[in-house]
């Protein structure tokens, strides 16, 4: 399992990973937000005149279609059971459900510039306002990264 910054990373290590190991399985994070229109989402004002998703809030996935996605890899019989599981995205270790079932656990870190030239480089649908990162991107990781901190005794994690 793979948590990381946003831009971080993620997809492209767990892609090298599954080119190196044979029957290796990816489910990632991203697959399973919800659609822009859904009525579950926090909503937030990052300016006046604009309200947005909160993309980085636990509002903004599907939990339960994450968790079942999981599960039917998890229960497939050997030879169709993949040999390594990889769960990749950066709230993962929000939702005790998708972490407890995890038995290797990283949390991979990046520098604050470096995390926002990678995010500014993106095309987002829709796209992200401007303040959206140092207003609530940012702020929610480093939150995010204390929370694993706090409870790294009970979990153990590699940074």
């Amino acid at each position: 399992m793979a948590h990381l910054v946003t831009c971080g990373g993620k997809s492209t290590l767990a892609d090298r990973l599954q080119q190196q190991f044979e029957h290796c399985v990816i489910i990632s994070q991203d697959q399973f937000f919800r659609a822009d229109d859904d009525p579950n989402h926090e909503w937030i004002d990052v300016s006046p005149t604009i309200r947005h998703q909160n993309w980085e809030s636990m509002a903004s996935m599907d939990w339960e279609a994450f968790a079942r996605a999981i599960d039917v890899v998890l229960s497939k019989e050997p030879p169709n059971h993949s040999a390594l599981l990889i769960i990749e995205g950066h709230m993962i270790y929000n939702y005790k459900p998708i972490c407890d079932l995890c038995d290797k656990k990283f949390f991979i870190t990046l520098e604050k510039d470096e995390c926002f030239a990678r995010r500014d480089g993106r095309t987002y649908l829709p796209p992200d306002p401007i303040g959206y990162f140092d207003a609530w991107v940012w702020p929610l990781y480093l939150q995010n990264m204390e929370h694993m901190k706090s409870i790294q005794n009970d979990i153990p994690i590699d940074y």
